[in-house]
């Protein structure tokens, strides 16, 4: 692939950003860790339990806004991939 298809190939599969999608992204994740929080210092062991797949979804919902932050695909803003990432 040179250079000149892949910017045909990219310009043709433009997507938009859109900043309150990163928003509810940062509130869900907030909200994913707070639940983590409260089960890891449940005596309920039930709770305990349930915290593991739940820290695995935030990793990958982490790496995963990482990943789109170094391609520019979070924001339009510069200075807001770079924080996000």
């Amino acid at each position: 692939m040179n250079k000149k298809f892949y910017l045909d190939v990219r310009e043709r599969n433009k997507t938009t950003q859109k900043n309150q999608h990163l928003v509810a992204n940062f509130l869900f994740d907030a909200v994913l860790i707070g639940l983590v929080t409260i089960s890891a210092f449940s005596q309920n062991y039930f709770f305990y339990v349930l915290a593991i797949p739940v820290i695995s979804v935030i990793c990958f919902r982490a790496f995963s806004m990482m990943h789109d932050a170094v391609h520019g695909a979070l924001s339009e803003n510069k200075p807001l991939n770079d924080a996000a990432g």
